[in-house]
């Protein structure tokens, strides 16, 4: 017994010592492209998620390669969960990791002015919701609800939402992302279908014309039953697009909705007009991407996710407005 007890301290030290050794000799291996690419996302963005697991060890390391988008949405909104999933689902071998999608919901079912305003009024409360699921951004998926309150409430609701979460937190709006995707494509001038009422089409319109961009012709689809959007046949805007008047656009929305589906028709009416064609819905995954610091490339969903952009700061786009003289 006092012999395996005097053995057993040099034993111990022993391996400790050939353990340090082994990984004194292991070489540091060095940070592939797509490491950069999450190192990066993680350090412009303040990704919450990651910064709660780093130094964590190996379950760290495999959160780390997850990101969450929370998705603010009216209730009876049944196509931006489909939409914007199935784009990431289609990019998801460029972007070398895992997006999952998480909602929460505000009570919408007509689609007024008054209508919108009142399910407006829960949006503090869906932000605070996904918040406490630890989403790294967060997209409000209405863009008439904030349009029609007029051409400087996005920036308001932005930063609103962002203050809700103690620990920061990224947020879009479907009506700044469109915005953007327009000027990110080079657009100045744009024709557009919309499904609402001709009254808020009307707001929809000015709102795109404040910010510097010229409206050449609009098609309200007047159908102010939010499910019903929802229900629209996407290949019937193959249809509806020819009565739209194109001449002199630079590109076309498709859909200035996230509800009324056109993802689908997005690539046949741009292969018919020979023109950029985009949606509420493209235009906020491409703002999705950019601001997770992501390539911006979607295959089959048209020449604004057809390649990667640099990304538009909204800091830039309103000094540019200042230079041009345009009132925000």
């Amino acid at each position: 017994n006092d012999a395996v007890l005097i053995q057993l301290p040099p034993v111990y030290v022993l391996v400790a010592t050939a353990t340090s050794a082994r990984m004194e000799e292991s070489p540091v291996k060095p940070l592939t492209d797509r490491q950069k690419r999450e190192q990066t996302c993680s350090n412009r963005y303040l990704n919450r998620s990651q910064r709660r697991v780093a130094g964590r060890g190996a379950l760290g390391s495999m959160r780390r390669k997850t990101l969450r988008v929370g998705l603010v949405v009216p209730s009876s909104n049944t196509t931006m969960e489909t939409e914007i999933p199935e784009m990431f689902r289609r990019a998801e071998s460029s972007l070398g990791l895992r997006v999952t999608f998480h909602s929460s919901r505000m009570r919408l079912l007509a689609v007024t002015p008054e209508e919108l305003k009142k399910m407006d009024a829960h949006a503090d409360r869906c932000a605070l919701e996904l918040a406490d699921a630890g989403v790294d951004t967060l997209a409000y998926a209405c863009l008439v609800a904030v349009m029609s309150q007029g051409p400087d409430y996005a920036e308001v609701l932005e930063k609103r939402l962002a203050a809700v979460s103690d620990e920061g937190m990224k947020v879009v709006t479907s009506a700044c992302a469109l915005i953007e995707g327009i000027r990110a494509l080079g657009a100045r001038r744009v024709s557009l279908i919309a499904p609402y009422a001709s009254e808020l089409t009307a707001m929809v319109v000015d709102c795109i014309e404040q910010s510097g961009i010229e409206v050449i012709d609009a098609i309200s689809l007047e159908v102010t039953d939010n499910r019903q959007v929802g229900e629209l046949d996407p290949m019937a805007l193959v249809d509806v697009v020819k009565k739209l008047n194109v001449r002199g656009a630079d590109a076309v929305v498709l859909s200035a909705c996230v509800q009324m589906p056109s993802l689908e028709a997005i690539p046949v009416v741009e292969a018919t007009l020979g023109i950029p064609v985009l949606s509420a819905a493209t235009a906020t995954t491409y703002e999705i991407l950019n601001s997770l610091g992501l390539p911006t490339v979607v295959p089959g969903a048209g020449a604004l996710l057809a390649t990667e952009r640099p990304g538009h700061s909204r800091t830039n786009r309103r000094n540019s407005l200042k230079r041009r003289g345009v009132r925000r």
